[in-house]
């Protein structure tokens, strides 16, 4: 493909060839939306899929079902601001986990270098996998690999609904992703906890998966690491808690208490201000101590 930058007022100039990918592209999605376009043979059923046009604006040529990460888009709103509107046509690379987790699509059709071609954005898709653990049930972007994803054990932004059986390696699969509110809640055992500041705690803890009647067990390979309550999260020395005690109610000898050791409860990966993965989760404190006599 040829495009490049304009500034505003210049003529913009398309070769006819990347001009009819793109309107043929528009004509195939608003096909699709109303149910009169054929099945695309990659995706389950019409409207389970978003396709969009993309670049490839990565170094090598890139085959059927590849993973690339979503750099921006091909023509820019300051450089021709109508076109923008007028179509979506995102330019993508090779993925990297730090730019690219959760924000890729998988390519519905081979693309040589600088090409434009159809893409899934959004939705269930066939791909290949890396399966590093067999209780993985999520997914999401290779650092530097753009012929597969791999299993994550939480925080992916791809649900995997197939695999071939096997137990690790490369396999084929199917994955539904680009779905509101990212990766699912994993579950968390708590292991302990040292104070942060007044009736506020940061948690040790490690990863569970369900066994039966209500009972967990350490997930093989999870997660482990610090997590932090937001019920706690506006804790004061004094005053009215998270949790709704108030501390001048508390007879001498009773405070706050933080979350006792062995506790299950639904845990979410998020995104700090500083850009850096925190693990959340949400449940009251109670308080405890002892009365004088």
């Amino acid at each position: 493909m040829t495009l490049q930058h304009v500034q505003r007022g210049d003529p913009l100039r398309i070769p006819s060839g990347d001009w009819n990918k793109i309107v043929d592209a528009t004509r195939a999605f608003y096909q699709q939306q109303s149910g009169l376009g054929a099945t695309t043979p990659a995706v389950v059923g019409g409207r389970q899929a978003s396709v969009v046009m993309v670049k490839n604006a990565s170094d090598a040529d890139q085959e059927r079902f590849a993973v690339l990460g979503v750099d921006g888009p091909v023509i820019l709103p300051e450089d021709y601001e109508d076109e923008f509107k007028r179509q979506v046509a995102l330019s993508c690379v090779v993925p990297t986990e730090a730019d690219h987790r959760g924000k890729f699509v998988i390519l519905l059709e081979p693309l040589p270098v600088s090409a434009i071609g159809r893409a899934c954005v959004a939705g269930v898709s066939i791909v290949r996998l890396e399966v590093v653990n067999e209780d993985d049930t999520q997914a999401d972007v290779l650092d530097g690999d753009a012929t597969k994803l791999t299993t994550v054990t939480s925080g992916g932004a791809a649900q995997v609904l197939w695999t071939e059986e096997a137990s690790e390696g490369e396999v084929w699969a199917i994955v539904r992703f680009g779905s509101p509110g990212g990766g699912a809640p994993m579950m968390i055992k708590l292991t302990g906890a040292s104070q942060l500041l007044p009736n506020r705690w940061a948690y040790s803890a490690v990863e569970q998966v369900p066994e039966k009647q209500g009972r967990y067990k350490d997930k093989l390979n999870g997660w482990s690491g610090t997590a932090y309550n937001t019920v706690e999260a506006n804790n004061a020395e004094t005053g009215i808690q998270g949790s709704g005690d108030d501390t001048s109610d508390f007879p001498e000898g009773v405070e706050m208490q933080p979350l006792g050791a062995g506790a299950v409860v639904p845990a979410y990966r998020i995104i700090n201000c500083e850009g850096n993965e925190e693990v959340h989760f949400s449940a009251p404190n109670n308080p405890g101590g002892s009365c004088p006599p």
